[in-house]
């Protein structure tokens, strides 16, 4: 009854922190957060159910991190046609976004068909560091100050797939056989020598 309990004061926590926390993103940004994590729900919902992970943790942690790069790469293609709409053509920053959809599509399709996407994983990281970089060097420049909102979330959710990468190459070397399976350990086997 007690972790019941405990269960559900940490879910409330939660749910107050992130209550909290929309409310300052929304006032800060308006609704602009919300559209790449609409994307990136939608894509590990449909990764869910087509890949059905059960109870295994391993495919479930593979599936999420898949969706932050797949759903951040669908969100700058959609932000790529707008400015390609506006008449932007093509400069630096429709290239680098470009180049960034194509390696975040590339790297998020591995990630969920392979069965070992560790090379994948750090592949990602690698290109996540990459590119928060350039967003946080390109804050020099004075043009690129008013989109500073729109940059720093672009390197947020960058450093949300590097945390949840990490987490899984974490339990993915904790559990050699690869099962992700939660294992029960019995205190009678264990021996105090």
């Amino acid at each position: 009854m007690k972790e019941n309990q405990d269960v559900s004061i940490k879910t409330r926590l939660a749910t107050i922190l992130g209550g909290v926390l929309g409310f300052i993103a929304g006032k800060y940004m308006g609704i602009v957060p919300f559209v790449p994590l609409s994307i990136m729900a939608i894509t590990c919902a449909i990764l869910m159910k087509s890949y059905n992970p059960d109870k295994n943790m391993l495919k479930s942690w593979k599936i999420v991190s898949a969706s932050i790069l797949i759903g951040h790469a669908i969100w700058i293609l959609l932000g790529n046609i707008l400015l390609l709409a506006q008449g932007a053509g093509l400069t630096m920053i429709t290239i680098i976004g470009g180049l960034n959809v194509i390696i975040y599509l590339t790297i998020g399709t591995l990630l969920v068909i392979n069965e070992t996407p560790k090379k994948s994983l750090i592949a990602g990281i690698i290109f996540s560091m990459l590119f928060t970089l350039m967003n946080l060097s390109s804050l020099t420049s004075i043009g690129n100050r008013a989109y500073m909102p729109l940059i720093l979330l672009h390197c947020f959710y960058r450093l949300s797939f590097i945390v949840v990468a990490v987490r899984y190459m974490w339990l993915y070397d904790t559990r050699p056989d690869g099962t992700g399976e939660i294992e029960i350990i019995n205190s009678e086997n264990i021996s105090t020598t």
